[in-house]
Parts: C-alpha cells; structure tokens; sequence
C-alpha cells in the first residue's frame, strides 16, 4: 500500500530561529556587545571553502561579526594550535570554529581539543562531547545532531518507544546523535563498518539516520513501510547533481517523512551553529540560556 511521504524540509523551521537569533543579536548589540564569529580552514580544499562561505553568510546576516583564517595547506600542527591559543585568549572572540576535514599530515582531533569548551560552537572538544554524553545542560551540543533532533521535533516526530537506527559513528554526528536519540527515549542501533547486516537493521527501524557519504546507499524496498529517513549525506550522483545517502525517488510512498538532499539537515546544521554562537556567549557570562521556540 503506497503512502503519502512528506519532505521534511529544513527552511521553515531555518526562518524561525533565525529570528530568534538576530532578535538576540540585536539586543546585545543595543548594548554594547558584539558577538564575534572566528572560523579557521586550512588548504584549499573546494566543499570545506563552499561551507565556510555559507557559515559565514549566514552568521553575518544574522549581525555577528565574523573572521575567516584562510590557512595554507603546508600549515604545521604546531602554527594551528597556537593560532587556535591566541583566538581562545582574545576576549573579543566568541565563538571558534575549525572545519574539517584537515590536510591529512594535521591531527584534527587533537587542534579541535585545543579550542576552550565555551568557544567550541561546533560541540566537538572531548569536554563538550563528554557533557553531552553525560547529558549535562551546560553542554554545547554538535550542530548537526542537534538540527536533527530540533527538525524531528518540529515536525512532531517523537522518537520516544521507537527504533532509531544511526548508519556512521563519527565524533561529529554518528555517537552524539545515538546519545541524543537515547535521551528522547529511543531505542538506537548504531551501524558501522564492522555491521555484518546493515539491511536487517534497516527494515526493521521506525527511524533512519544515514551518515555514510555513498551516493544513493539505502534504496526505499528494504525500509520498513512507514519509517521516517534522516539524510545527513552529501554526494554527487553519476551526473554530478547533488543527492544523499538515501535514494528519495525509491522512498516515496514507502516512508511516511524524508528530509531531502539539499534542503534537509544541512541547513539545520548551520542554523543549529547560530544558536550555538548565542549560547556560548550566555555561557561565558552566565547569563539565562536562550529557550529556542519552535
């Protein structure tokens, strides 16, 4: 029996907090506060620049002031962390970021771990990754995780007595995201590339993360009738056009709700950074944490 899927788009929910972030930004402005927005890239590598570019676009219509250090490729390990050192002691700096993935000679992790907890808007550093972990309010959460619980929300998706399966394990989306679905009461598998049957997993889960990085990976057949999918990839096809993991043609009138490939979770990343650049800055001051609307 075919169903009618519903396109979990990212853009009504992305206008609504936005606001919510500039009304913010706007009030401390008219108090002599400006919010400061540090992102460093190393190399030249063309996805990374093209998301550097639209973080910044945003944060910038949004009111904060931004910095982006271009780094080049040959940059030492020792350079970026003392680069990474003097933003964390500049008292007029915010909120840092560091995009990934680095130049392979790099050790991201260990640059990402020098960024202070309160200034880390990504929610990556080992202390932030324990809070969350740890489910303590004082946590920076990641940004894409966190878009994805906030769109699933919005879209009165209660993950509560449900079976999630997350596809990836990485420190920026696969573990948080797991511990984040846990915490709203689902119960989570997490895949990975030890996983013997991923398809077993798959057709028997009310929820769907993928955060694999393969063109059309999942086909809507083995998903069970019903399930909701979270596409987290972001790929190109065999004719260069923009898709996720999962392929959305395949999926519909099979899932009851799909975010799609561009349009889904990726501006709810960005948008999650926005809010994540406003409560860091509570946080340094011990102010009243935002209660995001939505």
């Amino acid at each position: 029996m075919s169903i009618n899927t519903k396109l979990l788009k990212a853009k009504p929910l992305q206008k609504h907090l936005l606001e919510q972030v500039r009304t913010k930004v706007t009030e401390y402005t008219n108090n002599g506060v400006n919010l400061h927005f540090s992102v460093i890239s190393v190399g030249d590598d063309e996805a990374s620049h093209l998301y550097v570019k639209k973080k910044i676009e945003i944060a910038e219509e949004c009111g904060i002031e931004t910095h982006h250090i271009s780094l080049p490729v040959n940059t030492s390990q020792n350079n970026l962390e003392e680069l990474i050192d003097a933003l964390n002691n500049d008292k007029e700096v915010t909120a840092i970021l560091l995009q990934l993935p680095l130049p392979k000679h790099l050790d991201g992790l260990k640059a990402v771990n020098k960024i202070a907890t309160l200034k880390d808007v990504d929610g990556l550093t080992a202390t932030n990754t324990g809070l969350t972990a740890m489910r303590q309010n004082d946590a920076i959460l990641p940004a894409t995780p966190l878009g994805i619980m906030r769109l699933l929300k919005y879209a009165k998706i209660e993950p509560k007595g449900k079976v999630a399966t997350v596809i990836g394990q990485s420190h920026l989306v696969g573990r948080p995201l797991s511990n984040l679905l846990v915490d709203a009461g689902a119960t989570v598998i997490n895949c990975h590339i030890d996983t013997n049957d991923v398809s077993y997993h798959l057709k028997n889960a009310d929820i769907i993360v993928s955060a694999v990085g393969n063109a059309n990976f999942i086909s809507g057949e083995i998903l069970k009738q019903g399930a909701v999918a979270i596409d987290v990839g972001m790929n190109r096809d065999e004719n260069g056009k923009l898709c996720g993991d999962i392929n959305i043609q395949s999926c519909m009138g099979q899932l009851s709700a799909i975010t799609p490939v561009p349009g889904g979770i990726g501006p709810m990343t960005v948008t999650s950074l926005m809010t994540n650049i406003i409560d860091a800055y509570t946080m340094q001051n011990n102010l009243i944490k935002t209660n995001w609307q939505f």
